[in-house]
């Protein structure tokens, strides 16, 4: 699976995800684009670092909360990132709590995983978009959808 801002991706079916695909369509060749894509940035960018951080579900949920309420979004009015703000404040102290709860002593180490993580899947998804765009550029996809179809 992979986290993106919507959904998962299981990428052992991702024919579920183009079955409204038109026939004019190369299907296979769609998954193997979208299987490969994920599977960079999931294995080659965040394996490693996930295998060594060994989070706990909290933890996880941590991380969909904050890539949830992006704080880096340039064209986003002050009133959204003051609430952006406001939510990774409390997802922190959550995650405080949590820590506390739990007897955890190496917290800030814990807070620098959770951190680089984050920073590791923006990246990720940063990655896709860039190679959404070169793909557009390229002629491979049609329209300005959200889903995409592949053409070439």
């Amino acid at each position: 699976f992979m986290v993106t801002f919507l959904t998962f991706v299981d990428v052992d079916n991702l024919d579920f995800y183009l079955s409204d695909l038109e026939a004019n369509f190369d299907k296979e060749h769609s998954i193997s684009i979208m299987r490969e894509m994920i599977s960079k940035c999931t294995v080659e960018w965040l394996g490693s670092l996930l295998h060594r951080a060994a989070i706990d579900d909290v933890e996880t949920m941590a991380i969909y909360g904050l890539l949830c309420w992006p704080s880096y979004l340039s064209q986003a009015s002050n009133r959204v990132m003051e609430t952006c703000y406001k939510y990774h404040l409390r997802i922190f102290q959550e995650l405080h709590h949590h820590y506390k709860k739990t007897g955890r002593t190496d917290y800030s180490s814990r807070v620098a995983h959770i951190t680089s993580i984050l920073l590791c899947v923006q990246a990720a998804i940063q990655r896709l978009k860039e190679d959404m765009q070169i793909y557009r550029i390229l002629d491979v996809y049609s329209g300005t959808e959200l889903v995409y179809n592949i053409i070439k």
